[in-house]
């Protein structure tokens, strides 16, 4: 069987892009153990690799290699405000 997509967990990502997301997660203030992080990886050449970002409340895919800078101006609008940290009674 030909493997159409292959997954790419953050481990696996080059050691500049993990310490460039963390940056921006630090920036905005966003806990790391709070986000996923995963990237598509088309077998078709010249079709673009999709990195998905998802945390509480929040999803977006960003195509091709720029998605670092992309992702850094989507964080600058979510911000901390969207993880809330969860309450053991209600109020």
């Amino acid at each position: 069987m030909q493997r159409l997509v292959q997954l790419v967990v953050l481990a696996e990502f080059p050691a500049h892009e993990r310490a460039t997301l963390h940056d921006l997660l630090a920036a905005a203030r966003i806990p790391a153990q709070h986000v996923c992080v995963s990237r598509l990886e088309p077998a078709e050449q010249g079709l673009p690799a999709v990195t998905v970002v998802s945390l509480p409340g929040w999803c977006c895919s960003y195509a091709g290699p720029d998605w670092l800078a992309a992702l850094a101006g989507d964080l600058g609008q979510v911000g901390a405000a969207t993880l809330r940290e969860p309450r053991l009674t209600p109020q």
